[in-house]
């Protein structure tokens, strides 16, 4: 804490140096109080990912090794194109360009592809948490229309034609799928006419793949940025336009931004209507419940390593109309554009709309929270509040960790 003060006292007693030179005996205050300072030291350290009760096979190195091959597979796709890095790009944030994602075929999805950055950190995956583990998120994302459009027979006819040997050592022997169709998933004819033991096979396969896949996607962790090392005790990480900056974030009067985005990964993990526009009428977190507790793969399913009463008391609620989960802001700088529409074109527009206080009522579904109001911050504050927002950005990762297999 001492080292703390200091790099505030620093701050303060360069600027009070100046002003010593234009004839002045005053020395102004630090920017950052004892108390804001305390706020500030909750935001980092960022420890090692929490355990993956539901997957034995989190941190399998092999496993790893094989998710990093299907995220850039683009034969796990209907029309060979599209792969996990396509919408998650690593030279974008882990997320996508578009405000709104490219599926198959050139099709347009309904939401902006959420970053991957930290995403093993997260309790609840996607805008809406209807995925409840990290490996059950990405099965839903290749057999969803609008983006891998590849069903689950596919999956499993693709891992047993091109995967066997890297599968095998790690999940098992890959079933007799000889009688499986080659395209079929639930509520498709030929899914429904497969028997029980079929069915249980192929989603056997495609909860491994998904293990595999969260494995990868594990080592996506965004660390040492700027502020880790002023909060290490670096005095020169930070600059005075960021330390304002932090100053306005970590003031719960002012940018109020720690009241969602507090902790060591910038985020409470959890849910809420901020009134983004979204004429689509999405009702967010409300309809992911109702997804979640149907889905086999969910924590509390056959398919996972650890169920039971993960979900229990988990129900769906009409607060939850119009709520998205609060994203990281590690590394937010380097994810354009912003929302779960990709509504906000950069963090400029972004941080003018919470400072007005959200959206105006009737533009999105359910009711805005009540402490989402107009804040009135002065064209300074927000400049200072953008430069600290940059000064969370991590280290890259290893240049091999984030590219196609050779």
């Amino acid at each position: 804490m001492k080292r703390l003060l200091l790099a505030a006292l620093l701050v303060g007693a360069g600027a009070g140096a100046a002003a010593c030179d234009a004839g002045s005996d005053e020395t102004p205050p630090p920017i950052l109080t004892a108390e804001e300072l305390q706020r500030l030291r909750r935001l980092g350290p960022l420890g090692e990912p929490p355990p993956s009760p539901t997957n034995r096979f989190a941190d399998d190195p092999a496993a790893a090794r094989l998710g990093q091959a299907l995220f850039f597979d683009v034969r796990m796709s209907s029309d060979g194109i599209v792969s996990c890095g396509t919408c998650h790009d690593p030279a974008h944030g882990f997320a996508d360009p578009n405000p709104l994602s490219f599926g198959s075929f050139g099709r347009e999805g309904s939401r902006h592809a959420s970053t991957l950055t930290n995403v093993a950190y997260n309790a609840f995956q996607f805008w809406d948490g209807r995925a409840d583990s990290l490996w059950a998120q990405p099965i839903q994302a290749i057999e969803n229309p609008a983006e891998g459009d590849f069903t689950r027979t596919e999956v499993a006819h693709h891992i047993d034609t091109h995967y066997r040997s890297s599968y095998e050592p790690i999940f098992g022997p890959v079933p007799d799928l000889a009688g499986v169709p080659d395209r079929a998933g639930p509520g498709d004819p030929e899914w429904e006419v497969m028997t029980e033991a079929e069915r249980d096979a192929v989603l056997r396969i495609c909860a491994n793949v998904g293990k595999a896949l969260e494995a990868y996607m594990r080592r996506f962790v965004s660390r040492d940025s700027r502020l880790d090392r002023f909060l290490a005790g670096d005095e020169s990480a930070l600059t005075e336009a960021e330390l304002r900056g932090a100053k306005v974030f970590v003031a719960e009067e002012r940018g109020r931004c720690i009241v969602c985005h507090d902790g060591p990964n910038l985020t409470d993990d959890r849910f809420h209507n901020i009134g983004i526009p979204d004429a689509s009428g999405d009702t967010g977190r409300f309809d992911g419940v109702a997804k979640l507790l149907a889905d086999p793969l969910n924590g509390d399913g056959p398919y996972s390593d650890a169920p039971g009463g993960r979900l229990a008391g988990l129900v769906q609620r009409t607060d939850q109309i119009g709520q998205f989960k609060t994203p990281t802001l590690r590394d937010v700088t380097l994810r354009p554009p912003y929302g779960h529409a990709g509504s906000f074109e950069n963090l400029e527009a972004f941080i003018e709309f919470h400072d007005q206080g959200g959206g105006a009522a009737g533009t999105f579904a359910g009711e805005k929270e009540g402490t989402i109001r107009p804040i009135g911050l002065s064209a300074q504050e927000k400049a200072d509040l953008l430069a600290f927002l940059h000064a969370l950005e991590g280290a890259p990762l290893p240049p091999e960790l984030i590219a196609p297999l050779r």
